[in-house]
């Protein structure tokens, strides 16, 4: 083949490649969805119910301004679930909590995705939103007594991003999968791992919801926060 029909060809192949759109993100889609209306189990069929880890009480509380029923869990107590491969991904995913604690001095544990067996996970430190050991985000953004709605997000090519409020705190590429749920699949929501003590708060809960896939930016922005 002469040269010039070579180049030609080849960039004929740029051309159609450049021309491409990237290939669509899969939606995530909502798995779970834990409203604590004196029941732990989800509104959304055929997952587990969340268990209790510790004292925890339904009680009246006004999220958002809003009286409504929720759960109020004592310090060192909380709540899990494990969620099998064929529900949850177990390296994408998106975990959404509206929730109040009543101390956020230090490290208080949010999210556990290793069952117990690492300090890592998702901790609002000193009020900074936290995946631990990364870098805190640079705002204070959760409060003693106040609702918040925290995000975590981890999509198919291992970044993670936590938001406080549809707002993005932090970004990183878990190149060390310490995202990456543990071989339980069990999540943990506000009880530490005690592998260094009193790192959890009391608190109340009034949502978890749990998502197969990463939102994006845009799509954690416009989530609601208590069910209509």
């Amino acid at each position: 083949m002469p040269h010039w029909l070579r180049v030609c060809l080849l960039a004929g192949v740029v051309l159609w490649w450049g021309s491409q759109a990237p290939p669509s993100r899969a939606a995530a889609t909502l798995i779970a969805d834990y409203q604590f209306g004196d029941s732990l189990e989800s509104v959304t069929p055929g997952v587990p119910a969340l268990a209790l880890t510790g004292p925890a009480d339904f009680v009246v509380d006004v999220p958002d301004g809003v009286e409504r029923r929720t759960l109020a869990f004592a310090e060192g107590s909380g709540l899990a679930v494990a969620l099998p491969a064929d529900v949850l991904p177990a390296e994408a995913y998106t975990i959404v909590v509206l929730f109040r604690f009543e101390r956020i001095t230090s490290w208080r544990r949010i999210v556990d995705v290793k069952n117990g067996t690492s300090d890592s996970g998702l901790y609002s430190y000193h009020g900074q939103l936290q995946f631990y050991p990364h870098t805190p985000g640079e705002h204070v953004t959760v409060s003693e007594g106040v609702w918040v709605q925290v995000a975590l997000t981890r999509d198919a090519g291992g970044m993670l991003i936590g938001y406080v409020d549809g707002v993005a705190q932090f970004s990183f590429a878990d190149t060390s999968g310490e995202g990456v749920l543990g071989p339980e699949r069990r999540l943990s929501f506000f009880r530490d791992d005690n592998g260094v003590p009193n790192e959890h708060s009391a608190g109340v809960v009034a949502r978890i919801r749990i998502y197969a896939g990463a939102l994006d930016a845009a799509e954690v922005a416009a989530l609601d926060r208590l069910p209509g």
